[in-house]
């Protein structure tokens, strides 16, 4: 199939489950996270006033520019030279630099506090490797299987009463948001375009932490299950990809520039027990865009839609007898960018479709 459905009459958005416990869940998680952001980004301010006085951050101010002046008069004259820009951007780099290391003496030892800082920065906002979520799912395709259902599992099939689309866009980079659900036939479409466009004072790209702005679109059907018994929910479910297609670009602004885009993909089940929610995932796409001032771009189409994949996840705790809880399997996709005199794009189309869902106890 070379293509995918968009909204109809049949189409699916909001949220099925009573009290929208998955938006209520993943506002306190984004709103832990950004105080956590903002405690940190506090830790390093005050390290560098330890550091710096005022009057040391105005002579970087001043060299910043004095350098930004010099290399726009110098670009000007290299009549639209793509090699002699990057050249003249990179020496502009190098003499900044080198002038604010002669005007401060703990640059060097701020240049290690930053690289610290920075990396705890990022990898709050999803930018590192390591990411916030819960145990990961056993995941299977093709030949290839996974754990089965266990004995006496339910089974369900399409059309599933259960549905949640969720968009999570704090910056509002998100210019497109065409994501559905089709739970009578399982469909489930993540399709959303993604701008940042990002001017940074030169002085602020580099004594400050450059904040990466992120976007999730998660769309997901399922059904809910009574426990026969005491144990372990086990939750097995068999997904389809049918078209998959991610467009990212990193374009200069003319500037002291860089940029570092990340796009995932994911499958997940989630179990949804009152208030709570049990949040399993695996991925499916991990993919960087990165760049040190010049233009870039990459189209990823990684996803092989000729077989079926096989997830399976299960809870590490013991339920109880009767219990009732949700049952939701979906598909979410998340864009991270961090950018200084850049602007980044992403447009990105996933098409699965959920085939069938299998619940028992363990």
């Amino acid at each position: 199939m070379s293509q995918f459905p968009r909204r109809d009459r049949r189409a699916r958005t909001g949220s099925k489950l009573r009290g929208n416990p998955m938006g209520a869940h993943r506002k306190k998680l984004q709103g832990h996270n950004s105080r956590t952001i903002a405690r940190l980004t506090g830790e390093y301010h005050r390290a560098c006033r330890k550091l710096f006085s005022k009057a040391d951050l105005k002579r970087a101010a001043a060299v910043a520019q004095q350098v930004k002046r010099e290399w726009r008069e110098a670009s000007l004259k290299a009549n639209g030279d793509g090699k002699a820009l990057a050249a003249l951007k990179d020496a502009a780099r190098r003499k900044f630099r080198r002038l604010v290391a002669e005007a401060l003496p703990q640059y060097r030892q701020w240049q290690v506090l930053h690289r610290i800082f920075q990396q705890e920065h990022r990898k709050l906002v999803g930018l590192s490797s390591t990411g916030l979520h819960g145990n990961l799912l056993d995941v299977g395709w093709g030949d290839l299987t996974v754990t089965p259902p266990p004995p006496g599992a339910v089974e369900w099939v399409p059309p599933f009463p259960l549905f949640d689309m969720q968009l999570l866009d704090p910056g509002d980079h998100v210019t497109s948001d065409a994501s559905f659900t089709g739970p009578g036939a399982g469909n489930l479409v993540n399709n959303i375009v993604f701008n940042h466009d990002e001017d940074t004072p030169a002085i602020i790209g580099v004594f400050g932490l450059i904040r990466p702005e992120s976007a999730t679109s998660i769309v997901s059907c399922g059904h809910a299950f009574r426990l026969p018994q005491a144990g372990r929910l086990q939750v097995n479910a068999n997904i389809r990809n049918y078209y998959n297609k991610a467009v990212l670009s990193l374009q200069d602004r003319f500037g002291f520039s860089y940029g570092k885009l990340r796009l995932r993909a994911n499958l997940f089940i989630d179990i949804v027990r009152g208030s709570k929610v049990l949040h399993l995932p695996t991925s499916m796409i991990d993919t960087r865009l990165d760049s040190g001032g010049d233009d870039a771009s990459q189209t990823v189409t990684d996803i092989d839609n000729s077989m079926l994949y096989q997830i399976v996840g299960t809870t590490d705790d013991i339920l109880p007898l009767g219990e009732q809880v949700q049952i939701l399997v979906g598909a979410e996709i998340s864009i991270d960018s961090e950018l200084d005199d850049m602007e980044s794009h992403v447009a990105a189309v996933y098409y699965w479709q959920v085939r069938r869902i299998f619940a028992g106890v363990v």
